[in-house]
């Protein structure tokens, strides 16, 4: 059995510790989740695994031939390497195999008729046999494939960035290594491509180590969760949602022990209060205890959850309306005749495989790209702001608080607003003993937090997201996930995650490529299958579940309004806004007697009697608009 035992690691940077001598037991076979808060320590623990950093102090024993591979977000290949080179490298017990192999059959090709070659050659195919290299090179070839790339022939500087970052995942994965470290591997994979690496961790026979903020992908593929927190691993049997139930168990445990012990810290805070000193030793050690008791529990209280305030503009009927657009980035199509009325309340999700054009997609609804066809327009009441994949306009060599302060102002904040900016940073977690530190020392997590942060004080009340889920830890995802779905204005958002979407997602907009798209109310559960495995749609396919895309494409007819229609449209939206001053107006008068059930029970008629007024009106805008 080839296992890692880590009897001791450490590691700070300044005062602040990440690992304080923490121990772990990974085994043969083990499959690994790696949980913790942004700025834990997670990726530096990989670092210092892979000999990319050195720990303050590290007691570890494993093997002498245990290999570890990883994966970070930085790993790259020279452009001159073909992708063979890249898979196929040193350290890997299959290389030397295949790479005799194709030595000995080009020579045999040009040499048919030579015996010694022959002899050689099936040697070369026996020894293949024996150490089930053709089981490899084929699933080798099989993940190319599946992950999008091209033949294993072409030169890695031909690769996209998406392609390189793809190779990467599959030459780790194929390293042949006694531990994989994979930190976030789904990033910058389609929903196809994450279904194959799903299933290939499930039935992968060694052992890894995962980071990711894709809690589906999490639940399916590890067997333990290693949570990191204080600088201290502790392991839960079972995958993330078996830990979810498990860590609430014991955070209820250890706040009963909270109590008890901010009981005895009275008590003990009492009798310091009368002026104890050390005269004897059993004071000496009351005193010591003491001071062990407040350091403790001063720790445990400190606050460390995620909390959003953000403020935001209210946005009127009018959001975005697409009429018949068309949408190109140079000669390519992204979407052709797409129309869509999306207002507040909705969360539109938009999907599909790597290279359609999602990211300009959105380039476009910002106006970074120009619709070459079609009627776009914004509505009035609109405050957009754009949360971009890459963050490379973040000024490193800048403090936290002076780029909060700077975006403040260039966002015209008040006074008020700007003496705020360092509460506002302690509740997304910047401590103030955090703030003066330059960004270049943030993780990429606290990176992506803290860009957040300065889009959301735009007050923004339309959010364009793209791929925001990207190197967030779940605790903060489980948090955003929450505000995002009660945010009042309309939210458009590219993701992979399917957890995300799954909670989020009102409309999905599933861009096929060529131009094709499909529009649509249900679930990403109900289209997943549709969307990794989707065929041809036969001529005789009428099921409404299965919808063509041809079908959702296919331009209709527009009728025009009638004279009363016109009449009704000139009206509507003062309705609209009488109808929710109305709503308002009800909701504010609340009764305060909480024991009075027959005022309540009348209160929540009302409410939902004008709620529903409300509901009809918009549906009623919604029909016009249409036809318009």
């Amino acid at each position: 059995m080839k296992n890692l035992r880590i009897d001791c690691i450490s590691k700070s940077y300044g005062v602040k510790a990440l690992l304080e001598e923490a121990q772990l037991l990974v085994n043969e076979g083990d499959h690994v989740g790696l949980v913790g808060k942004n700025g834990t320590g997670k990726s530096t623990f990989f670092d210092i695994l892979a000999g990319k950093q050195e720990a303050d102090d590290l007691k570890m024993d494993h093997p002498n031939d245990y290999r570890i591979e990883l994966l970070d977000q930085d790993k790259h290949f020279p452009s001159d390497w073909t992708l063979r080179e890249a898979m196929l490298r040193e350290g890997n017990p299959h290389k030397e195999l295949i790479d005799q192999y194709e030595k000995t059959l080009e020579a045999m090709t040009a040499h048919p008729e030579n015996k010694k070659l022959q002899e050689a050659f099936a040697k070369a195919q026996l020894e293949m046999t024996h150490a089930d290299a053709w089981t490899y090179e084929a699933q080798l070839k099989s993940a190319i494939e599946q992950l999008g790339l091209p033949d294993w022939s072409e030169k890695v500087g031909n690769l996209s960035g998406g392609q390189q970052k793809r190779l990467a995942i599959a030459s780790v994965l194929f390293s042949q290594a006694d531990l994989l470290l994979l930190d976030e591997p789904t990033n910058h994979l389609d929903l196809r491509a994450i279904t194959w690496l799903e299933n290939y961790l499930k039935q992968y026979s060694g052992s890894f180590i995962l980071i990711t903020h894709d809690r589906y992908f999490l639940d399916s593929v590890v067997k333990d969760i290693v949570e990191l927190d204080q600088g201290k691993f502790r392991r839960y049997s079972g995958n993330y949602e078996d830990y979810l139930k498990k860590r609430a168990q014991r955070l209820e445990e250890e706040a009963l022990e909270l109590h008890k012990k901010e009981q005895a810290y009275k008590n003990e805070l009492a009798w310091m209060r009368t002026g104890a000193k050390a005269r004897s030793t059993k004071q000496e050690a009351r005193i010591k205890r003491f001071y062990h008791l407040e350091k403790e529990i001063k720790d445990k209280n400190q606050a460390d959850d995620l909390a959003i305030e953000a403020q935001h503009q209210r946005l009127g009927k009018r959001g975005l309306s697409l009429e018949n657009i068309s949408l190109y980035r140079d000669e390519y199509k992204i979407v052709e005749d797409l129309t869509a009325y999306w207002q507040k309340g909705q969360r539109v999700a938009i999907v599909g495989p790597n290279g359609v054009g999602k990211t300009s997609f959105l380039e476009g609804l910002v106006g970074n790209l120009p619709f070459i066809a079609g009627n776009y327009q914004i509505g009035d009441t609109v405050r957009m702001t754009y949360y971009q994949q890459l963050t490379e306009d973040l000024p490193e060599d800048q403090t936290i608080i002076d780029y909060m302060t700077q975006v403040g102002l260039k966002n015209d904040l008040s006074n008020e607003q700007l003496s705020s900016i360092p509460q506002l940073l302690e509740s997304f977690l910047f401590p103030r003993s955090m703030q003066r530190l330059a960004i270049g020392r943030l993780s990429g997590g606290e990176k992506r937090r803290l860009y957040l942060l300065s889009h959301l004080t735009k007050e923004p009340n339309v959010l364009l997201l793209d791929e925001p889920t990207n190197d967030l830890d779940l605790e903060t995802l489980t948090i955003l996930t929450d505000y995002f779905r009660e945010f009042p204005g309309l939210l458009i958002f590219v993701s992979h995650d399917r957890y995300f979407i799954d909670q989020l997602a009102t409309d999905i907009l599933y861009i096929q490529g060529n131009g094709d798209f499909l529009l649509t109310k249900r679930s990403l559960a109900e289209l997943e299958g549709e969307l990794l495995q989707r065929q041809a749609p036969s001529e005789d396919s009428s099921s409404e579940t299965d919808v063509k895309i041809q079908e959702v494409q296919k331009k209709t007819v527009k009728k025009k309004l009638s004279y009363h229609e016109e009449k009704e449209w000139a009206t509507i939206e003062d309705r609209i806004s009488e109808a929710e001053e109305k709503l308002a107006e009800i909701k504010s008068e609340m009764p305060t007697d909480m024991s009075d059930y027959l005022a309540l029970n009348a209160w929540q008629e009302a409410c939902d009697k004008a709620q529903a007024h409300l509901d009809d009106l918009m549906d009623r805008w919604e029909y016009l608009a249409e036809k318009r």
